[in-house]
């Protein structure tokens, strides 16, 4: 054998644990599940948003912690707005609404709509616990 083959042999014998680190990450990585709606807890200190599945039903626990009032709603509409997903609980005509981005999954807005249509509350909660 010359030079030329043993050096294309090395080469190529340094390369293959790279390659194949290269190919078996990427193969767990698309393995990985979507989040297909936010799970768990967040808070920006005044108000605390939980979401959860259970029974198959989408579930909304809020809590203001300056009065003390909590809420508890399962089954939203869901709708999708361009990267957005949209989760909509309705309890006496008044709409509550948490949007999320499945590439940000640490955040969510909670928005809460009047009866009039108006916007009573819009805040970005960050995610506090699972």
């Amino acid at each position: 054998m010359n030079i030329k083959t043993f050096a294309i042999i090395a080469i190529l014998g340094l390369a293959a644990p790279a390659i194949t680190d290269l190919v078996i990450n990427n193969q767990a990585h698309a393995e990985e599940p979507q989040l297909t709606e936010p799970l768990g807890g967040f808070s920006d200190g005044l108000w605390t948003v939980s979401l959860w599945q259970e029974n198959n039903l989408y579930n909304y626990s809020v809590k203001n912690h300056q009065t003390g009032a909590t809420l508890f709603l399962s089954s939203p509409e869901q709708s999708i707005d361009g990267d957005n997903r949209i989760y909509t609980w309705r309890y006496n005509s008044t709409d509550y609404q948490v949007s999320w981005q499945p590439s940000n999954p640490r955040m969510i807005n909670l928005q809460v709509i009047g009866p009039n249509g108006k916007q009573v509350l819009n805040r970005v909660l960050p995610k506090r616990f699972n």
